[in-house]
């Protein structure tokens, strides 16, 4: 398959780069009280917020192909991921769900300590 959207790495661009990364001023850092739009984040600027991420994995999955099928092993992890999603997903102050292999992992916008300690717990304010 021939890939049509692939951009040679430049190491000099990516010095040019991450020295306008390292060069910029402290002002363009700003404390935000929600997470703000991917929209709204660039490589010049950042916010600084409450956030929480949860990461939730099966323990010895790698182990779970020696006694299982494919077709077995499909429906555990789309049963968990599908579980892991809804979960997250029903909590107000998740604003972003990620699936990576059988990882599950949310971002919880937490401006408050029991905020925090509720990601942990499952629990609704």
């Amino acid at each position: 398959m021939e890939v049509t959207n692939r951009i040679d790495y430049d190491v000099d661009k990516s010095a040019a780069r991450i020295d306008d990364i390292l060069n910029s001023v402290s002002t363009n850092y700003s404390d935000k009280d929600s997470i703000p739009s991917r929209s709204s984040l660039t490589y010049t600027n950042g916010f600084y917020v409450n956030a929480t991420a949860l990461f939730i994995d099966i323990v010895g999955s790698s182990d779970m192909t020696d006694g299982s099928k494919r077709p077995t092993l499909a429906k555990i992890y789309r049963s968990f991921i599908s579980e892991c999603t809804a979960v997250m997903n029903s909590w107000d102050q998740c604003k972003e769900v990620n699936i990576n292999g059988d990882c599950v992992w949310g971002v919880f916008e937490t401006p408050y300590k029991s905020d925090i300690d509720n990601v942990f717990q499952l629990q609704r304010n």
